[in-house]
């Protein structure tokens, strides 16, 4: 299982000038939630322990839930994906502050990779928890078989710092894992592998995330 996690991100350290500019508020009003926004001691602490750190919302929807015997094991499930992916990003210093995880049912799956991923930008408009990025876990088909949809090079920019995971059980929760830290690299500016530029290990983080599941 932790073979997958033996790879350092080689390219990463000019991707973290790219998250220390990172500005981006996503407060849309002064709601109160339920869910822990990171007070300025702890922002404080992170600073000063890390290189850099990202918040992330997680969502799951209907079809990603019901694969579960309750809610519980799913909301474990995302716990465990984001611990392992953790384990990736604190390599490098970097730290995903998991803030909180809810489910919602208003975003559709469907028309396509641009309605899908347009319809989790409008929903992310009215959300009121502020973060750098709002990922959706599902079991819809997206489109084909697409387990990942992003904008490279997102995470700084509002309109683009979202994206879906496909999350089909009995899936592993290091191949889930692989494909969220994946897919929070390739938001931050990195590149998957190419023939002038790949990992010698079994399993690396940056090889394109397979198609099918």
């Amino acid at each position: 299982g932790m073979n997958v996690f033996k790879v350092i991100f080689g390219s990463l350290h000019w991707a973290l000038l790219l998250l220390s500019n990172c500005v981006y508020n996503s407060r849309t009003n002064e709601q109160n939630t339920l869910a822990h926004v990171l007070t300025d001691p702890e922002r404080e602490t992170l600073q000063a322990t890390h290189k850099g750190f990202i918040e992330v919302y997680a969502l799951y929807d209907h079809s990603y839930v019901s694969q579960f015997n309750n809610t519980y094991e799913a909301e474990n499930y995302i716990l465990q994906i984001f611990k392992y992916a953790n384990a990736v990003f604190q390599k490098v210093e970097v730290m995903i502050v998991l803030l909180g995880i809810e489910k919602v049912d208003r975003v559709t799956l469907s028309g396509g990779i641009d309605v899908s991923i347009g319809n989790l930008l409008a929903y992310k408009k009215t959300f009121s928890i502020e973060h750098d990025y709002l990922m959706l876990f599902t079991n819809d088909q997206i489109d084909g078989k697409l387990r990942s949809i992003y904008f490279a090079e997102g995470m700084c920019h509002s309109e683009k710092s979202a994206g879906v995971v496909k999350a089909s059980i009995p899936a592993s929760v290091t191949l889930v894992a692989w494909i969220v830290a994946n897919q929070l690299a390739l938001s931050l500016g990195m590149r998957n592998d190419t023939d002038k530029c790949v990992c010698h290990e079994q399993h690396c983080i940056m090889q394109e995330v397979p198609r099918r599941p």
